[in-house]
């Protein structure tokens, strides 16, 4: 009975001490597997915020150069109905119309550089915060994952 009892516990404790591993083994790969999709979100979240920063920068651009020429392209037809029309006041229209012409162009240039330089600026403060926000939670998940494993062991 004995030597029964001795060999029942050894397998008890055999068996104890490969499930013991089985969860040690299936802890890691649930770490691993966890730490692989958070880099996997967040490099898909970068490329997103990225794709769509350049999309808006680009579509912006496009957008205030197209009304520019359009309004540019105006003012062009109206000037020469009048250089038609009226020769010796083009002369002095031409210059004052000239002088506003290159005050409008570089007033809209600045206007649109610095809203573009905003909208950046804001969205890379935004993509800074998702990457914060990423970062703590996944830090948040290893340390969890750190202590599971710490209980673990330590009830082994």
């Amino acid at each position: 009975i004995r030597n029964l009892e001795e060999s029942f516990d050894n397998r008890l404790r055999e068996q104890e001490r490969e499930i013991n591993r089985q969860k040690d083994g299936e802890l890691t790969r649930m770490c691993i597997d966890a730490r692989r999709d958070m880099e996997a979100k967040l490099r898909h979240e970068r490329d997103t915020l990225k794709a769509e920063m350049n999309s808006t920068f680009a579509s912006e651009k496009e957008s205030a150069l197209n009304s520019l020429t359009l309004a540019k392209d105006r003012e062009i037809r109206m000037l020469q109905r009048s250089w038609e029309d009226e020769k010796g006041r083009f002369e002095r229209e031409n210059k004052r119309l000239q002088t506003q012409i290159d005050q409008e162009v570089n007033k809209q240039v600045n206007r649109i550089r610095g809203e573009c330089d905003q909208k950046l600026f804001d969205m890379e403060r935004k993509h800074g915060k998702v990457i914060e926000k990423y970062q703590q939670e996944f830090d948040n998940m290893k340390e969890n994952m750190e202590g599971q494993l710490n209980r673990l062991r330590a009830e082994l």
